[in-house]
């Protein structure tokens, strides 16, 4: 304990949890990520809880995060080492900025692009997260993914630009949005 280092012993390490217990704090910790409990999910961070540990579906907890909206939390997990280009492989390979961009989350995707998110990401179908915008048509995060350097001219497969997703869906003025730009 803290004795040990006054007095010359090496200070030892929290060993890492053993399978059952991890697979335990995972659960817990995504269970707890999508009730919005930061707090908990904290908790379960410092207790042994992995950032990297994915749900089924290839699910990683900054995706959840992403998802729910909890810019702290995803603060906290970039903190701890939670990367910022892990795919969801049930969700068509998307990043997190992916996730945050589709559920019209701004504060997370400003958490993210500080990070360092790649910007212009594709998913399977190459869509980037400017696409994901343009199909919800959010002007804020438009503007912040493209002052982030965001490709307006970047293509889909099947030649979609994120300017056809926004007239497609109705979204005249996130199309006079990517025009201007």
């Amino acid at each position: 304990g803290g004795d040990d280092a006054r007095v010359g012993r090496p200070v030892r390490e929290t060993p890492p949890p053993d399978a059952g217990t991890a697979e335990l704090l995972r659960s817990e910790l995504q269970r707890a990520i999508a009730a919005g409990r930061a707090d908990e999910a904290t908790r379960l961070l410092d207790n042994g809880a992995s950032p990297h540990a994915t749900a089924a579906g290839g699910d990683s907890p900054l995706h959840a995060v992403a998802r729910a909206g909890l810019a702290e939390l995803a603060r906290t997990l970039l903190q701890r080492g939670a990367s910022l280009g892990a795919r969801a492989t049930a969700d068509k390979s998307r990043t997190p900025l992916h996730a945050a961009c589709h559920h019209g989350h701004a504060a997370v995707v400003e958490v993210l692009l500080a990070a360092g998110a790649e910007v212009d990401a594709g998913e399977v179908a190459n869509w980037r997260p400017l696409h994901e915008v343009a199909h919800t048509g959010d002007l804020a995060i438009g503007r912040l993914l493209l002052d982030a350097g965001a490709s307006v001219d970047a293509r889909a497969d099947g030649g979609w630009s994120a300017l056809h997703q926004a007239s497609g869906n109705g979204h005249a003025p996130f199309a006079a949005l990517l025009i201007e730009r």
